[in-house]
């Protein structure tokens, strides 16, 4: 009888055999078979992959010719923007009132600062438009309400239509903007954010633009913050002091755990409602509805300067109990933590106005905390030394 030992291999399995009747089992197999439906499987899925790569490969390419012309453009009006600023100096102050009231005053973007922002709003209102017409877009946060400076971004509101998934539209934005293949701009797509956002560079004017999703309370929101700026003309410079000084010592950031402008400026209205500053609330809203009651009579029994409110300031907040306490201007500036209602992390609690139970400080942790007060020790220290608002806001070592 003849004996074949033949040696015979099995790609598919990676297997080998010293006998070919061994093989040849093999090959009939149960195992052999699975594998063969794996391998055609996965062939299938790699020619569909790159069915989809070539489709989105030609998507690409026709939205690089459809941005060509409006790439061409925005670069147009980019370049008639360059220029250079010379460095500002404000006056000497002689008190802290009178600095406060410098910086306000110098910090103030000049013309061609805003010439950028609206060439770069401009261009990504053109985009938003070619993706869906009935999309809006809204300008929110500092630049209103003038508490913004020449460094400050531009936070945008991406109002999409009621039938249309806002990832969806960010995503398709975010590809317009790609397509553009601009030298100068950058991009990145944040969809895992509690409020989706797109990030906007222009690196070439230094100008950064925040697309986010609209949230249903923005809408109050800047009502609430309008109406008190126009109630004592004591609450801009005070706010802008504030935001100035958190800047100045990195304590301005929701990324690395510390407060954002946002959260300092709820911060800075509550003491000024504990102050008689600026009025409770509810005085100034209707309850259950999306207007503000006019607040032409309103005024304040609290006649202390800027500058006693920004040292009283530091004070307050050192003195704040953020064990068992929470601030909320919808409850007069401070009231009980409720910390067992909050879903969110509860070290520091700054309620959001017009959202109950949503912490807009859940970032800050034990360490972040300890680092914000040793800050605030510094900034009164500095003030109980005769410091102005410069003396606080210098660069930390």
């Amino acid at each position: 009888m003849e004996v074949d030992e033949e040696e015979m291999n099995c790609e598919v399995c990676g297997r080998r055999f010293d006998r070919k009747h061994l093989w040849k089992i093999h090959l009939k197999s149960v195992q052999h078979m699975e594998r063969l439906s794996e391998v055609a499987n996965r062939v299938s899925v790699m020619k569909e992959e790159q069915g989809i790569k070539e489709l989105e490969e030609q998507r690409f390419s026709k939205l690089r010719e459809e941005m060509k012309p409006w790439i061409e453009k925005y670069h147009e009006e980019m370049f008639k923007c360059l220029g250079i600023l010379s460095p500002r100096t404000e006056p000497q102050s002689t008190n802290l009132t009178e600095s406060i009231m410098n910086h306000l005053k110098y910090s103030r973007p000049r013309r061609l600062i805003q010439q950028k922002r609206k060439v770069l709003f401009s261009f990504i209102s053109k985009i938003v438009s070619l993706v869906n017409p009935r999309a809006k877009l809204e300008v929110y946060g500092s630049i209103p309400h003038k508490l913004d400076s020449e460094n400050s971004d531009i936070d945008v509101s991406l109002i999409s239509p009621p039938d249309t998934d806002v990832q969806t539209l960010l995503s398709l934005i975010n590809d317009y903007l790609t397509a553009c293949q601009s030298p100068y701009l950058t991009n990145q797509l944040i969809l895992t954010a509690r409020i989706p956002v797109l990030n906007i560079h222009d690196t070439l004017i230094d100008i950064h633009l925040d697309l986010s999703a609209w949230h249903h309370d923005k809408e109050e929101i800047a009502l609430i913050f309008t109406t008190y700026l126009a109630c004592d003309p004591r609450v801009r410079p005070f706010l802008k002091a504030i935001r100035h000084w958190s800047k100045s010592r990195g304590i301005n950031d929701a990324y690395t755990g510390t407060i954002n402008s946002f959260g300092w400026t709820v911060i800075g209205l509550a003491y000024l409602q504990i102050h008689d500053v600026i009025p409770l609330l509810d005085s100034i809203f209707d309850e259950g509805t999306k207007e503000t009651k006019e607040n032409k009579e309103w005024k304040s029994k609290n006649e202390e300067d800027v500058g006693r409110l920004f040292f009283g300031f530091f004070e307050w907040i050192l003195a704040f109990d953020y064990k068992t306490k929470r601030i909320s201007i919808r409850h007069g500036g401070v009231t009980a933590k409720e910390e067992e209602k909050f879903e969110d992390g509860t070290v520091f609690c700054v309620e959001r106005p017009r959202t109950a139970y949503q912490n807009v400080t859940r970032q800050v942790t034990v360490g972040t905390l300890k680092w914000i007060r040793r800050e605030m020790h510094v900034a009164l220290e500095t003030l109980q030394a005769g410091g102005l608002l410069n003396d606080l806001c210098k660069k930390p070592k």
